[in-house]
């Protein structure tokens, strides 16, 4: 994802692109974000244009807030979005046109401000949020989820901040967006329960072990041209992931806390081979660890023992 800042607000609140204003600080224009003057720098030749804050201020938040604000513009003109291709019963699919659209606008009834929300063609309400880092709070969810509301996620750590990349993103892509009420888990006939849609029971006991191997500095990992010690590598922290990180799915994050480039690592504990992503976010490294029966690609029941025995299959780590 591009890090220059190339749309701002004029003086009328507008979002404008970049080449669209004065240069320099004729532009007028301000950082959606913090409201501070910003330098139009589109002139140049090299250098893609984009706006600068003016006198060497900074504002970590801009790209984000910016970012956020296109999407939810594109999407109060364009008036449709592709929904998810499959959802709870009864929730729409695929494109879906919206009528009566708001946002940012507070619900008396529920207590929270949805980013966005319509009217489909059957007459249901659909909020829309959207995200860059931050998911909806766990007070929004569970009022969500509680109310049963139709209410869908999207991430837009996938799209660069261009207005008609962002329009097909929204409209002509289903992928890296979800829905906030989960769907019932599904379980198989004549099973014990422990299934794809079930926690395989080792998959706790496979996180305390690379949890407790960080800890005791006896995590290495396997790169093309050797085998290199997290500690060594400065890596310092090893925490839980409550919710997705940077869109994709994991278990536990590793990232250097004193380093400006932190090296992310999400690494998860699964039951099969994930789809490989057509998109990875930049600069994060994302790691699985298989749990696997030997017959067949189901997750089994059984205890740790020693390396996980033929039970598990490791990728990019080594345990000393």
């Amino acid at each position: 994802m591009a890090a220059l800042l190339t749309y701002a607000l004029n003086e009328k609140g507008e979002l404008v692109h970049i080449d669209d204003v004065e240069n320099g600080g004729k532009c007028k224009c301000v950082c959606p974000h913090c409201k501070k003057l910003l330098d139009a720098k589109n002139k140049g030749e090299k250098r893609e244009h984009h706006f600068a804050h003016s006198q060497g201020n900074t504002c970590e938040s801009a790209y984000e807030t910016t970012l956020h604000l296109l999407a939810k513009n594109v999407l109060l003109e364009e008036g449709i979005l592709m929904l998810p291709v499959i959802g709870p019963e009864g929730f729409p699919t695929g494109l879906v046109q919206l009528h009566n659209m708001k946002s940012e606008q507070w619900d008396e009834q529920f207590k929270f401000k949805p980013d966005i929300e319509g009217i489909t063609k059957d007459g249901e309400r659909l909020l829309i949020e959207i995200y860059v880092s931050h998911k909806s709070t766990d007070k929004k969810r569970k009022t969500i989820i509680d109310n049963k509301l139709r209410c869908v996620e999207i991430d837009l750590n996938w799209v660069e901040m261009d207005r008609e990349a962002i329009r097909k993103y929204l409209t002509e892509d289903s992928d890296y967006r979800e829905w906030v009420l989960p769907m019932e888990e599904k379980k198989h006939e004549g099973s014990d329960g422990y299934g794809i849609y079930k926690r395989n029971p080792l998959h706790k006991e496979i996180i305390e072990h690379i949890e407790d191997a960080f800890n005791k500095g006896e995590l290495s990992l396997k790169l093309r041209n050797g085998t290199f010690n997290l500690r060594a590598m400065k890596y310092d922290v090893c925490e839980r992931v409550s919710q997705n990180f940077r869109g994709m799915k994991a278990d536990l994050l590793l990232y250097r806390s004193n380093m400006s480039n932190k090296g992310h690592l999400c690494i998860s504990v699964r039951g099969r081979r994930r789809n490989l992503y057509k998109r990875v976010p930049p600069n994060l490294r994302v790691i699985d660890i298989i749990v696997r029966d030997s017959s067949n690609d189901t997750l089994v029941r059984g205890k740790v023992i020693s390396e996980f025995d033929n039970n598990v299959e490791l990728y990019g780590f080594k345990f000393k």
